[in-house]
């Protein structure tokens, strides 16, 4: 998988203290990205050099307009409910959460203990209300802590292409995707921003597809960064079987 190699080269031409730290980490990351204590080591280690927000591949900015289509209407009259698989320390959701107008409940979820505190420390004076509100959980991706067909939409921003790293990927992510499924609305998306290319991942999604009684009909669109790497959104729009 490249986004685990980017990673590794951002950690390395990005050092600004202590270079062999951070090289490390890197390797640490590649060999342990099932572990849960690898992330939380990671994610203090860029907490202590001073960092608010750390991104992984494609930011906010990088992806709103593709975004846009899949937003609710101002005038909505029940609240439009997100979930963000794999929040880390982005400033995704928050951005996110700030454009959308209209009600909403938005969930981030992480299983690093201190990706979530440390976002819940950022977001502290976000203004909420019991329709507008912004919630930051411990949880895993493949057991997700919600009811069946809660969400509208699942945004999954390179948590997957991590999963897939492991020694039992290719199962992880089978539970990964099938969760996210599940917790999806009837005529909800689920997409995943990744850099992996559509004639592998596409094979992935539609094995899955195959296990449901609801059709799930899966797209991709190509998206050029901010800095010219190349990655691709896929969406999963879960309907009613025929």
């Amino acid at each position: 998988m490249a986004a685990p190699v980017r990673l590794f080269r951002e950690l390395f031409f990005h050092s600004t203290r202590c270079p062999h730290r951070e090289i490390c980490s890197g390797i640490d990351l590649l060999n342990g990205m099932s572990k849960q204590s690898t992330w939380n080591r990671f994610y203090k280690m860029r907490q202590e050099k001073g960092e608010k927000s750390f991104d992984w591949f494609v930011k906010y900015d990088d992806i709103k307009e593709s975004l846009e289509q899949y937003m609710p209407n101002d005038c909505a009259v029940q609240p439009f409910q997100l979930l963000d698989i794999g929040c880390g320390t982005s400033d995704f959701s928050s951005k996110l959460f700030s454009d959308i107008k209209a009600s909403k409940l938005l969930y981030c979820i992480d299983f690093s203990q201190n990706a979530i505190s440390h976002l819940v420390s950022l977001n502290m004076d976000s203004t909420t209300s019991l329709d507008h509100q912004i919630q930051f959980i411990i949880a895993d991706a493949t057991s997700l802590p919600f009811t069946s067909s809660t969400f509208d939409l699942v945004i999954d921003k390179g948590t997957l292409d991590a999963v897939l790293r492991n020694d039992n990927g290719a199962d992880m992510a089978v539970s990964a995707i099938s969760e996210a499924i599940r917790v999806l609305k009837t005529n909800g998306h689920f997409l995943q921003i990744s850099d992996e290319q559509p004639d592998t991942r596409f094979e992935l999604l539609q094995q899955i597809a195959m296990k449901y009684n609801c059709q799930l009909s899966v797209n991709f669109k190509q998206i050029d960064t901010s800095f010219g790497m190349e990655y691709f959104i896929y969406t999963i729009n879960k309907t009613v079987s025929s």
